[in-house]
């Protein structure tokens, strides 16, 4: 877990390795700051500024540099032992099978969850993630699902991928210029001509955002904007209900 840089990064760099990607401290109105990576990371992937951080975390700490030339490398989970004896304990009987793919899915289902964001919005904003353990095997197997789902359709990776539930209209230019929705179409521009069609109405931007967006015009704002669009698009996997109200 670290900023970018070769300590970390060369557990990355030529291995099979995937790391989870999160921010510590939060900027701006909703808690989106969570991906996945097979590769190194650098500051900004979530945006640039003078607060938060990017950080990776790798599943696995190799050994060697690189991979070698015959065989596999020869890696650890950078899981702490003491984290994972806590999971299990907790988890009961049958636990002992838990593996670290499985304890990367579950959290990565957690942070994606709408709940979890909404409850713990203010502590997310002024520091690392911290990840609640349910005694539920049943849960935590659902959960692993879902986080499993989430981690292939974030790396391009999902069979999914090949059968598009929306189509893209108005053209060649994909340049944002604002973003909006109306007649499920989430639209690129001003004049509403360019856009992707077929989005649900929950799973387009929100109403703080698309004004945020307008008022500003910079390129920092429609960002941030089409970013959160992309996220309300992936909590819906998990649950298709409203934002709860406070």
């Amino acid at each position: 877990m670290a900023r970018p840089r070769r300590d970390v990064m060369k557990h990355v760099i030529g291995h099979d390795n995937i790391g989870i990607l999160f921010n510590r401290q939060i900027v701006g109105l909703e808690v989106s700051h969570f991906g996945v990576s097979r590769i190194p990371s650098c500051k900004g992937t979530f945006y640039l500024g003078n607060k938060g951080q990017d950080y990776l975390a790798p599943l696995y700490v190799c050994e060697s540099e690189t991979k070698p030339l015959f065989g596999e490398s020869v890696r650890k989970t950078n899981i702490s032992p003491t984290f994972m004896t806590a999971l299990r304990c907790i988890l009961g009987e049958g636990a002992t099978r838990v593996t670290p793919e499985e304890v990367l899915a579950y959290a990565y289902a957690v942070f994606f969850s709408p709940m979890y964001r909404f409850r713990y919005m203010e502590l997310l904003k002024l520091d690392f993630p911290r990840l609640p353990l349910t005694s539920s095997r049943d849960l935590f197997s659902a959960l692993v699902r879902l986080g499993d789902a989430l981690i292939a359709l974030h790396l391009m990776e999902a069979q999914t991928l090949t059968r598009h539930m929306t189509r893209f209209v108005g053209g060649t230019n994909l340049a944002v210029e604002k973003v909006s929705w109306s007649n499920d179409t989430v639209w690129l521009d001003k004049g509403c001509t360019r856009g992707f069609r077929g989005v649900p109405k929950q799973c387009g931007p929100s109403n703080s955002e698309v004004t945020r967006s307008a008022r500003s015009g910079s390129k920092t704002a429609r960002a941030a904007s089409f970013r959160w669009t992309t996220s309300n698009i992936t909590t819906a996997l998990l649950s298709p209900s409203p934002k709860p109200s406070a």
